[in-house]
């Protein structure tokens, strides 16, 4: 399976979290851990970071003229 593959079926797998009703969202599996809600929170945010990081490295490269 190829990397583009394996990507889309993880997202396909986490979008169906967001689906989950309030009560299952602020489960938590110990005191003092995150509940769902919170790391689904925290993967869209991971998410848009690492765009943002990608996007201003390409952004930045140096472009080189074949002169």
């Amino acid at each position: 399976m190829d990397i583009v593959s394996r990507l889309e079926a993880a997202r396909y797998r986490t979008l169906s979290y967001f689906d989950l009703s309030d009560e299952q969202l602020d489960r938590n599996y110990g005191t003092g851990k995150w509940s769902v809600r919170f790391i689904l929170h925290h993967l869209a945010d991971a998410e848009t970071v690492l765009n943002d990081r990608i996007r201003r490295y390409f952004f930045m490269m140096p472009t080189f003229s074949s002169a």
